[in-house]
């Protein structure tokens, strides 16, 4: 029978009984013992096969031991008959992407392991979740710190033609070792995890990580205060879904979605030791994920610009949040008549790429949509939350990940303290009962350049060459051609307090895996 090991392995082989017929036609138990799992080396997946056939219609009286019949020639499967294996695969562990000319059933026996398609899509199986798999390339692969148990029935079947082209077996190689190869030679690895106090991070081995969530002494700081400054645009629908993964699509109760740019100016933070820094957020709204069950709608959280490397640091790996850097000076900001001007404007090696320029004057904090969510007729991180992919290229293996999940922040709880409220002057579009929102169309628009509200709002991206953004061009070069339809939201707040997005068990407002 099978044991766990005191490192959580496997041990032993798997008991299977076999049933046939004597000489006179009764009914026996022919076969009643344990199969050894094939005896490859801890970092790679075992197995064991129980039976297989070669043969349709299968001849129950056929002599011999189905365990012994030769499988592996680099095909998992016999050509005209069927093959029982069970598959145990270790922590960390993931196959090559793969496709058999059979129809499979994968039923989960113990652990949890995860599903990937050619097309991206990935779904988590646990104990007595089944797979059907009918001749799709895919992979597997074990997220988890435990062994997982999988026991694959494989009927062999009709090769697919799709479109004139054959869909033929590949990726299964000769030496079973292989089929779950840990990792590249170029990649080390221990399976095992451990479990420290407090929040860590790289480099490993001085103690507790100085964090947004983690004060000296290990408690929690108190965030003190947070400007923004945010602009919501409506854009055409396929540029929204150009920029989001698989599993992710626009909400099919909106037409033409939209998309927040906020400015966030941080200042006097505890766990900076009362510094600050500046953000650009770049939300989408309205996203539906569909990696879950029931889906999740919010805004999707596609790119975040700071000028601060400690927080991209922490946020990268604390929160896995897209996190990039950016030139975010302080805004420029001038008064007159009662109209205040701000130019944000963000820029990398001193090649300006974003500017935004705003007109706008004091209304009541009371006629803040922060305090009335109701007047946003879309999703909003504040309101429905954020929705963000996190993903962690594996080490030595291009295109593959260690991590590659769905994550939702829930929005914070209760009101936030509102100290100063601005929106665009009346005359340019603003409203007094709802002066943040704004219904306007482009008064003129250009490549990445867009007016609206007779100037009062002037948005532009600038795209740039590898040579002046090396390592932004493709994001911005995505921004730049987003197709906006109207201006639907300009406001600035000035908040007392803010969320340090951490994972204490008495906080709601934290990022939290669903995929």
């Amino acid at each position: 029978m099978t044991i766990q090991s005191a490192e959580g392995a496997p041990v032993g082989g798997i008991r299977r009984i076999v049933t046939g017929h004597d000489a006179k036609g009764v009914s026996i138990i022919d076969k009643d013992d344990e199969i050894e799992r094939l005896d490859c080396t801890p970092e790679h997946a075992h197995f064991a096969v129980m039976w297989s056939t070669d043969s349709w219609p299968i001849d129950n009286t056929q002599p011999g031991d189905g365990a012994k019949k030769p499988i592996f020639s680099g095909r998992s499967h016999n050509d005209n008959g069927s093959v029982v294996r069970f598959v145990d695969i270790p922590p960390g562990c993931c196959s090559p992407m793969h496709r058999t000319q059979t129809l499979d059933y994968g039923i989960v026996i113990f652990g949890e392991v995860e599903l990937e398609l050619d097309s991206g899509e990935k779904r988590t199986l646990r104990q007595s979740d089944t797979c059907v798999q009918r001749g799709t390339n895919h992979l597997w692969r074990n997220n988890t710190d435990q062994w997982t148990r999988i026991a694959f029935i494989l009927l062999s079947s009709k090769q697919i033609v799709i479109d004139g082209k054959q869909l033929s077996d590949h990726g299964f190689p000769a030496d079973p070792t292989q089929v779950f190869p840990q990792l590249l030679q170029s990649r080390l690895f221990s399976t095992m995890k451990t479990t420290r106090k407090g929040i860590h991070r790289a480099p490993i081995g001085f103690g507790p990580a100085p964090s947004p969530r983690q004060a000296p002494d290990g408690s929690r700081f108190d965030w003190s205060q947070a400007r923004t400054t945010t602009v919501v645009v409506e854009v055409e629908r396929e540029c929204v879904e150009a920029l989001l993964p698989a599993g992710y699509t626009v909400s099919d109760n909106v037409t033409h979605p939209t998309v927040l740019f906020e400015v966030m100016e941080l200042r006097n933070l505890p766990w900076l030791a009362g510094r600050g820094y500046n953000t650009l957020g770049v939300y989408l709204n309205d996203i539906v994920c569909n990696r879950v069950e029931p889906a999740v709608t919010a805004s999707y959280m596609a790119v975040l610009f700071e000028n601060f490397t400690d927080p991209i640091t922490t946020g990268r790996e604390e929160l896995g949040f897209p996190k990039v850097y950016a030139e975010i000076p302080d805004a420029i900001v001038t008064q007159s008549e009662g109209v205040e001007r701000r130019v944000h404007t963000l820029a990398w090696g001193g090649f300006e790429f974003l500017r935004l320029e705003l007109e706008l004057t004091a209304y009541p904090v009371e006629n803040s949509p922060a305090l009335k969510p109701e007047s946003r007729k879309y999703t909003h991180p504040t309101k429905d939350g954020i929705l963000h992919q996190r993903y962690i290229p594996a080490v030595g293996e291009p295109g593959k990940s260690d991590a590659d999940y769905a994550t939702f922040c829930p929005p914070p709880p209760g009101q936030p303290k509102v100290l100063e409220f601005k929106a665009l002057p009346r005359n340019a579009g603003g409203d007094f009962e709802s002066p943040a929102v704004v219904q306007a169309k482009p008064d003129r628009k250009t490549q990445g350049t867009c007016d609206f509200c007779g100037g009062a709002v002037k948005f532009s991206v600038s795209r740039g060459s590898f040579e002046q953004l090396p390592t932004l061009y493709s994001v911005v070069d995505a921004l730049a051609g987003l197709k906006m339809r109207a201006c639907r939201e300009v406001a600035l707040h000035h908040f007392q307090g803010a969320s340090d997005l951490g994972t204490s068990p008495n906080s709601s407002h934290c990022p939290t895996l669903i995929d």
